[in-house]
């Protein structure tokens, strides 16, 4: 069954592309729904099965947020990304010729699906994976080494991040780089500051950063 939270991403999503553009004919755009839709579904079937803690009380944002993540959640992960669909559907109302070809729009679409698959893959590895930053005491938190966080730090943002560098070539548009290097550079600023509650705030936090130094790139950042 699908929840609601998943229908109403879909039909925003659709709402920011074909209003947008009029063009009910957007190949690209039919693909990087149905591609969101599916790697939805399988998230809640995968979080179903083996994190059933994840999927309602600790997914939601909590009363407890850290004040200036009730600014930047929001804002890197649905009113940017948001405005990069748009403005995509802007470019395609007006464009007269695609931007892209059809081999590297695949391409990119493909690195969408790496993006989503580090996605899940942080989540099932951290059952303190939650949608905003905060130090979850009613839980027990504590610091996770295990599967990508063995790698970086913060691969969910690293996840997103990729799937942000990659939906503007996917769709065959270039104006929606602009919308896509902001929510970037807010995902960016999010995972600096998160990082430093965390070793301030997160036993055994500070010890993890002298094994894994890399935040979202390693040897870069």
């Amino acid at each position: 069954m699908v929840n609601l939270p998943v229908i109403v991403i879909f039909l925003t999503m659709l709402a920011c592309l074909f209003v947008s553009s009029g063009d009910l004919t957007w190949m690209a755009a039919w693909a990087y729904l149905a591609i969101t839709f599916a790697a939805l579904l399988l998230t809640e079937h995968m979080l179903r099965i083996y994190r059933p803690d994840l999927r309602k009380e600790r997914s939601g944002r909590s009363d407890h947020t850290i004040p200036w993540d009730r600014v930047l959640a929001p804002l890197s992960s649905a009113v940017l990304p948001s405005l990069v669909l748009v403005v995509a559907g802007v470019e395609r109302r007006f464009q007269e010729e695609a931007l892209a070809t059809s081999a590297f729009q695949v391409g990119a679409f493909a690195i969408i699906c790496t993006g989503y698959g580090l996605v899940l893959w942080s989540m099932l590895s951290n059952p303190f994976f939650t949608a905003t930053v905060r130090i979850q005491t009613e839980w027990g938190h504590r610091v996770i080494s295990v599967g990508p966080y063995r790698i970086i730090r913060h691969p969910g943002y690293a996840g997103v991040i990729v799937c942000n560098l990659a939906v503007p070539a996917a769709l065959g548009t270039a104006w929606a780089w602009l919308p896509a290097i902001a929510a970037i550079a807010a995902i960016l600023v999010r995972t600096f500051l998160e990082d430093r509650t965390l070793k301030a705030e997160l036993p055994g936090y500070l010890a993890y950063t002298a094994d894994v130094k890399a935040r979202i790139l390693p040897l870069v950042w």
